[in-house]
Order: C-alpha cells, then sequence, then structure tokens
C-alpha cells in the first residue's frame, strides 16, 4: 500500500541513513521482474532512481541531499518494494 506523505515532514524527519536505505532497497528490486514480485517501476522511476542516487552520492556531507519532492517520488517507489 502506498501511504499518503507529506514532502515538508519527509524533508524535515528523513535523515541520510534512512535515505541509503530507500535508494539501496529501489536499486535492488528495480532488476526483480513483475512475475517474481517486482515493483514493475517505470522508465521514469528508473531514470529517476539512477540520477537520485547520483546526486545523493555527489551531496555525501549534506544532510539533505534531496529536497522534499524528491524524497516523495523516492519513498513512494521504496514503498513498491
Amino acid at each position: 500500500m502506498i501511504m499518503d506523505y507529506d514532502p515538508e515532514d519527509l524533508y524535515q524527519e528523513t535523515d541520510r541513513p534512512e535515505i541509503e536505505k530507500w535508494i539501496e532497497a529501489c536499486q535492488e528490486a528495480k532488476d526483480v521482474p513483475k512475475q517474481n514480485g517486482g515493483p514493475a517501476f517505470t522508465d521514469w522511476e528508473l531514470e529517476f532512481l539512477e540520477n537520485v542516487a547520483g546526486r545523493f552520492a555527489e551531496r555525501e556531507s549534506a544532510q539533505h541531499p534531496l529536497s522534499g519532492k524528491q524524497l516523495l517520488a523516492l519513498r513512494k517507489m521504496y514503498d513498491k518494494t
């Protein structure tokens, strides 16, 4: 079930380790076929995941390397895993 999250709340309440967990879970799940229980991410979601993972890695020292809206999209993807 996909929850309804507020981007500002996610921004305030989510720390780097949690974001990293979401990214890693999505990256692991992206290659699992839907018939085997995978999330069947859309092309947009796959591209977004690649971009977000890169941005997260580039901003290693930042507490909030992603915006609230980016966190919202990532969290919705994570909820599919």
